[in-house]
């Protein structure tokens, strides 16, 4: 997380206590889209998210029933673990339009 502004800690922290539970670490173009669509939502200030088998729920709700669940499961870790890997997608796709990302 070095490379990201303060700014940006401070979405992607904010990012990390609303993420769904869906969010299973998988690697690759799956995880950056992923998390790329969640840091857009958290900027533009807008969205709700559904965790699977549930209704649809505002940004407080969802912060108060899954942050401990999230902290407990091991998730926050895998988050903080593909920051670095979704900075490298990105410089690649920086790099070469059409590259792919292999880890």
């Amino acid at each position: 997380m070095s490379s990201m502004s303060v700014v940006q800690q401070k979405s992607f922290e904010r990012f990390v206590r609303l993420a769904p539970l869906r969010f299973d670490g998988t690697h690759g173009e799956k995880a950056y889209d992923f998390l790329t669509e969640c840091l857009s939502a958290l900027r533009s200030g807008q969205g709700v998210w559904r965790p699977v088998c549930s209704p649809l729920m505002g940004w407080e709700l969802f912060t108060k029933d899954t942050s401990s669940i999230m902290l407990s499961s091991g998730t926050f870790q895998s988050i903080i673990n593909h920051s670095r890997m979704i900075e490298s997608i990105r410089h690649a796709r920086q790099g070469s339009g059409t590259k792919k990302f292999h880890h």
